[in-house]
């Protein structure tokens, strides 16, 4: 048993960037806690956001400002906030206990994840290449700084902003720390759906108890719609987005109620939304079209409230909520447009969108969308339920709490949904045609509806609560028992890293790194390449060489392939998959289920050959 879970945990690099994680997760909540020191200032969930997003606001501010270092900023500002969250400075007894439960029930998660490594595409294409970035210069790309390699050098840096700073903090370059750090969002968003439960039952948000942490916990993976391991557990921004937008749904409903009922209290929860909008807009560009239509949602669930407040707390609201956010766009904005102009997504002229296939793009959402019900129904049913709403209020009704958490659910939902549509016809290109992850960009409003169905919930069992039998201890057990499990259960689900294909890969571009002369380029010869295997060579061999794919050729045509090899004598070639016709072109032999680095010398020769780790074809084991 012992050997069979030897693979699935951490060593000392993997301990190291858990410490490390878990050290920048405290930091976040202590600043959170300086931040927002009222009773309704949240619990660790929101405060790690509100953390979060100071931070960011910080980097952005001197990065667009200066070149210096980030870390001459940030550093102090985590110092602080790690007194500030081990020597609290205010008593919140209830919320550490929540904290706690929730961190020891998700330790076995985290310790499966802590040994996991990069594996999948746009990691080493763009997310990781943006930390490396941060971690080797210290600061933004700017004129006068080295390039980042990236295709989008001006994407937001939200998520490799933690990576850096967990790199910091542990001295080495933590590349697991964004997987890490999504894995700490789990925990976070757990304690969000059970407050939200309990917001919906009308109960208070404390005390959470073991069994609430581990219903929590099994709601936000295994029973959410939503949930994708291999956006969770990666360094992709889709699941901070998803639970960032669900946080921020939760606050602005908490805050439309408060409104209502005590207006003053709505302050600090539109303080709390502020500073979750930095993160959001922080971490994805098209992010910014989720933040509008939050908004947008807030506006008509304040104007469905029984009563508006006073237009002094709404100016102060107003000022808390878009004052942060806006600051920190204007700041990147400016940052881009005068050091990196042009490297972020865009659409094109409108004479180039794909009018032709308006019919076909809509049909193949539609036909993406009926394979998620469980999550585009509970969507639909908000959406439903929102224009219900409305129609209540124009006929002068009352409309329910749970009928406005409908309205800033559903209209984002409905809207993002038309800008993947226009942005299908007007950006993708020809990945447009087949509504390109429509499915794992519905993903990323996943954390709203399970917002939705955990209050939900929570309203009908405070209807039907004498008909419900309470949880005994045995219930209790089972659950906290089946969230403990669930990590070794499903290990070979998260560590899908695991893949000897792309581990294979990694280690012959770190060997080629070590025996390569700098500068000159690297040629990869490989018929079943979709892209992937040269963007994970050139991201190991990035200070070595330059990495281009050879396409275009008949690779089983020995004519063909030597026509284009007299181009390829000042660089090296790197041939993945060998065949009798590439043995031909090269003149040299080439071992079966081996690749082999070649170099130009009066004549090919053979520099190094791997041999594949235990299987015979690529093809058949890549994931």
């Amino acid at each position: 048993m012992t050997s069979g879970l030897a693979p699935y945990l951490p060593g000392i690099s993997g301990l190291l960037a858990l410490a490390g994680t878990l050290a920048l997760m405290l930091s976040f909540i202590g600043i959170g806690l300086l931040v927002d020191r009222s009773p309704v200032a949240g619990g660790p969930d929101t405060l790690l956001i509100s953390g979060w997003g100071c931070v960011l606001l910080v980097a952005t501010l001197f990065g667009a400002i200066t070149a210096i270092p980030l870390i001459w900023a940030l550093g102090p500002l985590l110092l602080i906030g790690f007194v500030a969250a081990v020597f609290p400075v205010t008593n919140r007894r209830e919320h550490l206990s929540a904290a706690l439960r929730i961190l020891l029930i998700g330790a076995p998660l985290l310790l499966v994840v802590a040994a996991a490594s990069a594996s999948q595409w746009d990691e080493f294409a763009h997310w990781l290449i943006n930390q490396r970035y941060l971690v080797e210069v210290g600061t933004f790309p700017r004129t006068g700084l080295p390039e980042n390699s990236t295709i989008h050098a001006a994407y937001p840096y939200g998520l490799a902003i933690v990576g850096f700073l967990v790199s910091y903090l542990t001295g080495a370059f933590a590349e697991n720390a964004g997987a890490l750090f999504n894995t700490v969002l789990i925990l976070a968003f757990a304690l969000t759906v059970i407050r939200a439960f309990r917001g919906g039952t009308g109960l208070p948000d404390s005390p959470i108890s073991w069994w609430h942490a581990g219903a929590g916990f099994l709601a936000v993976t295994l029973l959410n719609p939503s949930f994708v391991p291999k956006l969770a557990f990666t360094t992709y921004a889709d699941w901070p987005t998803a639970v960032v937008f669900g946080i921020s749904t939760w606050v602005a409903w908490r805050m439309v109620e408060m409104l209502s009922v005590e207006p003053s209290r709505a302050v600090p929860a539109a303080r709390q939304l502020g500073l979750a909008l930095v993160v959001l807009v922080g971490l994805k560009q098209p992010n910014l079209i989720l933040a509008l239509l939050l908004l947008a949602g807030l506006a008509a669930a304040v104007v469905l409230g029984p009563a508006l407040p006073s237009r002094r707390v709404l100016q102060h609201c107003a000022l808390w909520i878009l004052g942060p956010p806006l600051l920190t766009y204007l700041a990147w904005r400016y940052h881009v447009a005068h050091h990196i102009p042009g490297r972020e997504f865009g659409f094109h002229p409108l004479s180039e969108w794909q009018w032709f296939a308006a019919g076909s793009i809509l049909a193949r959402m539609a036909l993406i969308a009926s394979k998620k019900g469980g999550y585009f129904g509970l969507m639909l049913a908000a959406s439903g339920m929102a224009v219900h709403a409305l129609a209540r209020a124009l006929a002068g009704q009352l409309v329910s709490p749970l009928a406005r958490l409908a309205v800033l659910v559903g209209l984002p939902f409905a809207g993002y949904n038309a800008f993947l549509y226009v942005a299908y016809l007007g950006s993708f290109g020809g990945e447009g045609l087949y509504a390109a992850s429509y499915w794992r960009y519905n993903t990323q409003l996943g954390g709203a509806a399970l917002i939705f169905a955990a209050v939900g919930l929570g309203v009908l069992h405070s209807r039907w609560r004498t008909a419900l039998p309470r949880m005994r201890a045995a219930g209790a057990a089972v659950v906290v028992l089946l969230a403990l499990a669930m990590p070794l259960a499903f290990a070979q689900k998260i560590r899908f890293d695991m893949n000897p294909v792309t581990r294979y890969v990694r280690d012959v571009g770190i060997d080629i790194g070590s025996l390569v002369v700098p500068g000159r380029r690297l040629w990869v010869v490989d018929p079943d390449d979709n892209g992937k295997r040269t963007i994970v060579l050139r991201y190991e061999v990035h200070r070595a060489a330059r990495v281009e794919r050879l396409a275009g050729i008949a690779f089983a045509d020995a004519t063909a392939l030597r026509s284009a090899l007299p181009s390829l004598q000042d660089a090296y070639v790197w041939i993945h998959v060998p065949g009798p016709a590439m043995a031909e072109a090269f003149g040299v032999p080439l071992a079966p289920r081996s690749s082999h680095l070649l170099e130009w010398a009066d004549g090919w020769r053979v520099l190094r050959s791997w041999p594949y780790p235990g299987y015979a074809d690529p093809q058949a084991e890549d994931d």
